[in-house]
């Protein structure tokens, strides 16, 4: 006797397959053939799926036209309001609301610090100062011949920064390499213009060379300072307008509380904005956050 199986409309996401220890039997409900069965099913539904589609597509056809045109502005409107409501999701994630944060140094001189040419070759002598960093006052001594000014023979003028910076054991003056900036951790204090040409035959003694006074000078720290340190802050969007809302979060900071002072938001613009702090401690992580719901 021979059997048939037209299949179910039920959809299996596997087809059983034979283990070599499964028995050998037929049979409708026989192992040998649950894979087929699977099979059949599987193609039952897609065929039931199939004429479902065929059958509502004609349908369609055979609406009114009016009709159709209704039903396509419908589904366009639809799209275009789903369209809008993730631009705005994106607007309010990207412009509305918009977070980081950013550590602010807060070092300077009290008094000293003047670098001019030394007597060697391309030389530089250093006056010794009293500097702030770390909320505390450091002593650094004077010293001569410090650091030698590198030649510029690159084809156009460069530049190069003069800083203290604290290796463990005191603050020390040093120079960067052509064209380099200060680590962002030390103190600038002078930067060197050296014209194309500049090198210890041509400039010995520097004079080619233009020394611009950058200190922040504050003779009156802690108890006073005389110009707030300043971070700007390029948001990562810009904002439509520059009447966006910033908060301020001070994290983490380095010196006594009754040190910290004001800080506070100024110069806003619709792709940035600068923080002021106004005390004596140093190394000030600040979270932000700007905030403008009307866009």
């Amino acid at each position: 006797m021979s059997y048939t199986y037209a299949g179910n409309d039920n959809w299996k996401d596997n087809v059983y397959i034979i283990e070599t220890t499964d028995p050998v039997q037929g049979g409708i409900d026989g192992v040998a053939n649950l894979g087929v069965k699977n099979v059949a099913d599987r193609t039952t539904f897609l065929k039931n799926l199939i004429d479902s589609i065929q059958s509502t597509v004609e349908d369609l056809e055979g609406m009114d036209v009016d009709f159709q045109n209704a039903l396509s502005a419908s589904i366009i409107e639809a799209l275009s309001s789903a369209g809008l409501a993730n631009r705005e999701i994106e607007k309010t994630l990207n412009q509305r609301f918009q977070t980081g944060s950013v550590t602010i140094y807060n070092r300077g001189i009290k008094s000293g610090a003047v670098v001019s040419s030394g007597t060697g070759s391309r030389d530089l002598d250093f006056s010794g100062c009293v500097c702030f960093s770390g909320a505390v006052l450091n002593s650094v001594p004077a010293q001569s011949a410090f650091w030698d000014v590198p030649a510029n023979n690159t084809g156009s003028n460069s530049s190069v920064d003069v800083y203290l910076v604290d290796e463990g054991d005191g603050f020390i003056p040093k120079v960067t390499s052509l064209g380099e900036s200060c680590p962002t951790d030390s103190i600038l204090i002078y930067r060197i213009d050296i014209p194309d040409g500049s090198d210890s035959g041509t400039d010995p003694d520097l004079t080619m060379c233009t020394f611009n006074d950058l200190r922040r000078l504050e003779p009156e720290y802690p108890a006073m300072v005389s110009s707030s340190v300043t971070e700007y802050v390029a948001l990562p969007f810009d904002m439509l307008t520059d009447d966006y809302v910033i908060n301020l979060e001070v994290e983490s900071f380095v010196g006594s509380s009754f040190q910290l002072g004001y800080v506070y938001v100024g110069n806003k613009a619709n792709n940035g904005f600068s923080i002021y702090i106004n005390g004596a401690v140093d190394t000030i992580k600040v979270r932000w956050s700007a905030q403008n719901y009307s866009l």
